[in-house]
C-alpha cells in the first residue's frame, strides 16, 4: 500500500526570499536617487574644471550636465530593474508558487487524492466557524474498512491500494457535493456533513453506506467484498470550544471503534460513556503493565480429550488475571488491551515459558506424552526475538520440544514472506508443533495449508455450537475433517459441551475434542489431579491395546 508525502520546503528558505525581494525593491527605489546624486557630482567637478558653460539649457545646465545626469540615471534604472526582476523576484516567485503547491499537496493523500486528516481538519475548523452560533450543525462520520489487512496480505499490496481507491470512489458517489470525504489512515476514511439539524441525517447516510459495501470490488479480477465499520459524531453534542475539530473528529473515532468491536458491518452514534470506555481501556494498560510487574497473572489449563473422549492427550494453557481488587478477570477483558498497547509481546513470552516449566514438571512426573498448547498472537510471533524467545525458553526449562503446540490463527499465515517461513522452519527443525486456531473464522485460503508444515487444524466452536441442529454446520465440521486428514493433519474441535455434539463430531471423524463436557479451564494443582488419575496419558499411546471403550465420563473435579 503507497502512500506517499511530498517533501515541504524549508520556511526558512521561504523567508530568505522574500528577505531578498525586499531588498531588490528598496534596491529600484533608492538606488536611482543615490546615482541621480553622483551624477550631479560629476557636473560640479565639471564645471570648476572648465569655468565657462556654453550652450547653457534652459534648466540652468550646460548640454554636457544635462545627458551625464539622464544617462545616469537611465542606467540606473535598467540596472536596478532587471537585477530586481531576473535576479531576485523571478526566483522568489518561483519559491513562493513551490511553497503554495507544496501546502496543497501536504493536506492532499497521494493515492486517492482526497484531502488527508490535516487537510479534513482544516476543513471542519472552517465549517465549524461558519455554522457555530446557529441552529445548523457539522458532522462527522469516521469509516474502517474491516479486515483490509487480510486482503492487503493475502492479494498484495497493489490489490490494496486499488481497494482502498475503489473505497473512496463508493463514498464520494453517495455523498453530497458539498461534504468533505478525506482519508486519515491507512484503511481508515472520514466524510465531513456541514449545515445539518441532528444526527438523523447522518444516520440515514451511514446506512446507506453500509447497503452500498455490500456489493464485491473487482480487484484484478478478485471479486473482493469489504464491509465498513463506521463511526457518528455530532458538533452539538462534542464540540463548542476552539479546538472542536480536534474533539468532535476524535469522539467520532471512538463511535468507529464501539462499532469495530461489535463486529463490524455497522455503525454506532458517539455518547458520553464511549468517552468513559476510552479512559478506561487506558487506565486497563497501566493495571496491566503493573500486574505483569507484580505477577498477578496465572495460567489455567482446558484438557483435550482423545476421539474416545477417554484419555487426555494434550492441554491448552489459557491466560487469567488474577486482580487483587475484582478478583480472576475473564481475558475477554484485557486482551484486546494487550493487543492494542502491544503489551501482549511481553506477555505472551511470560506465558510461553511458564508453560513450558509446567509441562516440564508434568514430563518429569511421567506424563511424556502431554502436548502443551500455547496460543500465539500475530503481534507476538512478529517480533523480532520471537524465534530465539522460544528455543531459549525450550532450553532453560528442558521441555521437548516436540510436545510443544503453539495455536495461531489464518491470518498469521496469509503472507507466507521468507522471514514467516524461516521461523516457523526453525521451530519445526526443533520438533515443535502447529495449529490453526478457529480454522474456518477467517480467510481460509488453501494456499498456505500446502505451504507451510502444520500438524493440527482446530474447528471454531461456531461451527460446534449448533452441529446437532444445523445440517450446514455439521457439512462445513465433516469438509474441515476431511480437508485436514488429506493434508495429513489432526483435527481438534473446540467447544464441545453437550453428548449430542460429541456423538456427531465423533462421528465424522475428530481425532481430539475440547469443552465444557470433559472439562473446564483448570488450576495447576487440579489438572495435576486429572492426569494422576489411571486414566491419565501413558508414556506410550499405543501401549493399550484391545481395551474396551467406555462412555465418555464428564472429569471436571466436583
Amino acid at each position: 500500500m503507497s502512500d506517499v508525502s511530498p517533501t515541504r520546503i524549508d520556511p526558512s528558505l521561504a523567508k530568505t526570499a522574500t528577505r531578498l525581494a525586499r531588498v531588490g525593491l528598496a534596491g529600484l527605489v533608492l538606488l536611482p536617487p543615490l546615482l541621480w546624486s553622483a551624477a550631479i557630482v560629476m557636473v560640479e567637478q565639471h564645471k570648476a574644471i572648465g569655468q565657462d558653460a556654453p550652450n547653457s539649457h534652459w534648466l540652468g545646465l550646460d548640454m554636457f550636465e544635462w545627458w551625464s545626469i539622464s544617462a545616469v540615471a537611465l542606467t540606473s534604472v535598467a540596472i536596478t530593474l532587471s537585477l530586481w526582476v531576473f535576479v531576485i523576484q523571478r526566483p522568489v516567485h518561483a519559491l513562493h508558487k513551490a511553497e503554495r503547491r507544496m501546502r496543497v499537496l501536504d493536506k492532499r493523500d497521494a493515492l486517492t487524492g482526497l484531502p488527508n486528516r490535516a487537510g479534513l481538519n482544516l476543513a471542519l475548523e472552517l465549517a465549524l466557524a461558519r455554522w457555530r452560533g446557529t441552529t445548523r450543525k457539522v458532522g462527522v462520520l469516521v469509516l474502517d474498512v474491516d479486515r483490509f489487512r487480510l486482503v492487503n496480505d493475502s492479494l498484495g499490496a497493489g490489490a490494496g491500494d486499488q481497494l482502498l481507491r475503489s473505497v473512496a470512489s463508493r463514498i464520494r458517489a453517495l455523498v453530497r457535493d458539498a461534504d468533505v470525504v478525506a482519508r486519515i489512515g491507512a484503511d481508515q476514511f472520514a466524510v465531513q456533513v456541514a449545515g445539518i439539524t441532528g444526527v438523523a441525517a447522518l444516520d440515514v447516510m451511514a446506512r446507506n453506506l453500509l447497503r452500498t459495501f455490500e456489493a464485491a470490488h473487482d480487484l484484478g479480477g478478485h471479486a473482493t467484498v469489504t464491509s465498513l465499520s463506521i463511526g457518528v459524531a455530532v458538533q452539538a453534542e462534542t464540540a463548542e470550544t476552539a479546538d472542536g475539530a480536534d474533539a468532535l473528529l476524535q469522539c467520532a473515532e471512538l463511535a468507529m471503534r464501539e462499532a469495530k468491536a461489535a463486529g463490524g458491518s455497522c455503525s454506532r452514534v458517539f455518547d458520553a460513556s464511549m468517552r468513559v470506555g476510552d479512559n478506561r481501556r487506558l487506565e486497563l494498560d497501566q493495571q496491566l503493565r503493573r500486574a505483569l510487574r507484580e505477577g498477578e497473572f496465572v495460567l489455567v489449563y482446558q484438557p483435550i480429550m482423545d476421539a474416545s473422549g477417554e484419555r487426555i492427550v494434550a492441554t491448552e494453557a489459557l491466560l487469567r488475571w488474577a486482580d487483587p481488587q475484582r478478583g480472576m478477570m475473564s481475558p475477554a477483558e484485557f486482551i484486546p488491551v494487550l493487543e492494542q498497547t502491544g503489551l501482549i509481546v511481553e506477555v505472551g513470552g511470560w506465558v510461553l515459558r511458564d508453560a513450558c516449566r509446567q509441562g516440564a514438571k508434568w514430563f518429569a512426573r511421567g506424563a511424556r506424552s502431554l502436548v502443551v498448547s500455547v496460543n500465539v498472537s500475530p503481534r507476538q510471533f512478529a517480533d523480532t526475538g520471537f524465534l530465539a524467545s522460544v528455543k531459549s525458553t525450550l532450553t532453560e526449562t528442558r521441555f521437548p520440544g516436540h510436545l510443544l503446540q503453539l495455536e495461531v490463527t489464518e491470518g498469521l499465515l496469509l503472507d507466507p514472506s521468507p522471514e514467516t517461513l524461516r521461523k516457523i522452519g526453525e521451530l519445526v527443525v526443533c520438533g515443535v508443533r502447529f495449529a490453526i486456531d478457529d480454522f474456518g473464522m477467517g480467510y481460509s485460503s488453501l494456499a498456505y495449508l500446502k505451504t507451510f508444515p502444520l500438524q493440527t487444524l482446530k474447528i471454531d466452536r461456531m461451527f460446534v455450537k449448533d452441529i446437532a441442529l444445523q445440517p450446514r454446520d455439521a457439512a462445513i465440521a465433516r469438509a474441515i475433517v476431511d480437508l485436514g486428514h488429506g493434508l495429513g493433519m489432526k483435527v481438534t474441535a473446540e467447544g464441545v459441551e453437550t453428548a449430542e455434539q460429541f456423538a456427531l463430531l465423533r462421528s465424522l471423524g475428530c481425532d481430539s475434542l475440547q469443552g465444557y463436557l470433559f472439562s473446564r479451564p483448570l488450576p495447576v494443582a487440579q489438572m495435576q489431579e486429572l492426569l494422576d488419575r489411571p486414566d491419565a496419558p501413558d508414556p506410550d499411546p499405543e501401549a493399550r491395546p484391545g481395551e474396551t471403550h467406555r462412555e465418555p465420563g464428564l472429569i471436571i473435579p466436583a
